[in-house]
């Protein structure tokens, strides 16, 4: 929690809001049985009474899944408090606003904004959606300096509680993984304007930010040979393609996420054939083990050509999914940037470890 001393800072602190009701936080959901078909929707203006109300919320509810704000800003300490209350939930943020759908009994997602205070509070997910222009910046000010904006109504104090809020926003920014150049855009752009990050840049900042996606495919020396492999931002998904004879390739996809002694069993039990980049593998040529704290996921590929992989919006996947009607379930689901792939896994496929 933060400081009484930041508290009063908040005083001095507020973001350029239009007027909106206060934030409220309601569960939602599409209808579906799957990961990401709930969430929590936290729409309005962040006040100084935020940060309890999200924590009342997520205690009563077990917790948070992913939480879409759709808010034009508000109170910037209380905005960062709730940040860091996300975060201390393990939970993913997204942009948006939530619709009720027409048939009424589940929720649908449409195009929104998190501009000023609530684009601090967005860096809290520990997974962040954000697309082009849903994300809005600018300087923290003091309600009083655009009413009066020439009167010389500030002393030493004020100037070291601002300088003092400059650094906890460096701070904040930087353990939330996030480059602290977003601190200088928003510093750079008058409290009267609004500075909207594109897509490239927000994923360039890591404002947007997937700890499951990957860099392009490299080649590392190994054994006499060389392996291409590309590895999560997170490093805790690797996969690496070899061959240990010409014509016998393999895929060797390591995980630390634990799945249960249950997914220790025979890959046929669960699945007939897995997707790999497109192909199917029967999965008589799949096994997956536990070593120390990771789950391998060993595929046999045999004669492999790296220029018949299936490209899906620049990822290649690799997917054990059992056939569940209604239920959307995978005991292996993994993907990979595209980028360098077909060169990197031709060179790996020549020079066999």
């Amino acid at each position: 929690m933060l400081s009484s001393r930041l508290a009063a800072i908040a005083l001095v602190a507020c973001s350029g809001s239009a007027a909106a009701g206060e934030m409220t936080f309601e569960l939602k959901g599409n209808g579906g049985n799957c990961a990401g078909c709930e969430w929590v929707a936290a729409e309005g203006e962040i006040t100084a009474e935020t940060p309890a109300r999200f924590r009342a919320f997520a205690d009563k509810n077990g917790g948070v899944p992913a939480v879409r704000l759709n808010s034009p800003g508000g109170n910037l300490v209380a905005a960062l408090e709730l940040g860091m209350l996300i975060r201390e939930a393990q939970a993913a943020t997204e942009v948006g606003r939530t619709l009720k759908s027409s048939e009424g009994w589940w929720s649908e997602k449409s195009s929104g904004q998190c501009a000023s205070a609530c684009a601090f509070a967005f860096l809290g997910g520990i997974r962040r959606d954000a697309m082009d222009a849903e994300i809005g910046v600018h300087q923290f000010y003091r309600d009083v300096a655009l009413e009066r904006p020439t009167d010389k109504v500030f002393d030493a104090l004020d100037l070291s509680a601002d300088q003092y809020l400059t650094a906890l926003l460096i701070d904040y920014t930087f353990r939330m993984g996030v480059d602290p150049r977003f601190v200088a855009i928003a510093a750079q752009t008058s409290p009267g304007g609004m500075r909207y990050l594109s897509g490239v840049e927000a994923r360039e900042l890591k404002v947007a930010y997937d700890p499951g996606e990957t860099g392009p495919w490299q080649l590392e020396p190994w054994a006499g040979g060389a392996v291409a492999f590309a590895r999560s931002l997170d490093e805790q998904v690797t996969m690496t393609l070899f061959c240990k004879t010409p014509g016998n390739a393999r895929l060797l996809v390591t995980s630390k996420v634990d799945f249960g002694p249950d997914a220790l069993r025979p890959v046929e039990e669960y699945t007939s054939a897995v997707d790999v980049f497109g192909r199917t593998v029967p999965a008589s040529a799949v096994s997956l083990k536990q070593a120390g704290d990771e789950m391998r996921l060993e595929i046999r590929l045999g004669a492999f050509d790296p220029a018949e992989i299936v490209d899906v919006d620049g990822k290649l996947h690799v997917d054990a999914s059992p056939y569940a009607p209604h239920v959307n379930w995978s005991l292996f689901d993994a993907s990979a940037s595209s980028e360098n792939a077909v060169a990197a896994m031709r060179v790996a496929l020549r020079a066999c470890i």
